[in-house]
């Protein structure tokens, strides 16, 4: 997708709000990986689990909610920021890895405490490290 002659990127949020600092490190980032400009979109969606009910019908509403706000084809590269609770990732990428087949890039952010909000860290592409760890799976 294109907005003012640059690619649009769809980060999908499943847990904290990005701050402004984030979204422009997360920008700049991204611009320089795909040599070019980029525009950012966050797509926040609620992944409020409710812990006493089943939880795969919670996260399929999840992801069905997701796939109707973001191309999930695996045509476009799925970033997505993660919630905090093991099982909600576990479940989350399970799923997108499931539609788009290949696994998403996770944006890792960090607290600044000096200004007091979260800031990109890192970006992981999860697909290069599994298939990194595919390459050594018959080299032992």
């Amino acid at each position: 997708m294109k907005k003012n002659n640059k690619d649009v990127i769809k980060v999908i949020n499943f847990g904290h709000p990005l701050s402004l600092k984030a979204k422009e490190m997360i920008v700049k980032k991204l611009s320089k990986d795909y040599e070019k400009d980029i525009d950012l979109q966050e797509v926040i969606i609620n992944s409020t689990i409710d812990v006493n009910a089943p939880k795969e019908v919670q996260y399929s509403k999840v992801i069905d909610n997701t796939f109707n706000l973001v191309d999930l084809s695996g045509r476009s590269p799925v970033y997505i920021l993660l919630p905090g609770l093991s099982l909600s990732v576990a479940m989350l990428i399970s799923m997108l890895a499931g539609l788009t087949g290949t696994l998403p890039k996770v944006i890792n952010l960090k607290r600044d405490n000096k200004l007091g909000i979260f800031v990109m860290d890192e970006i992981l592409d999860l697909e290069h490290i599994r298939q990194n760890a595919r390459s050594k799976r018959y080299n032992n």
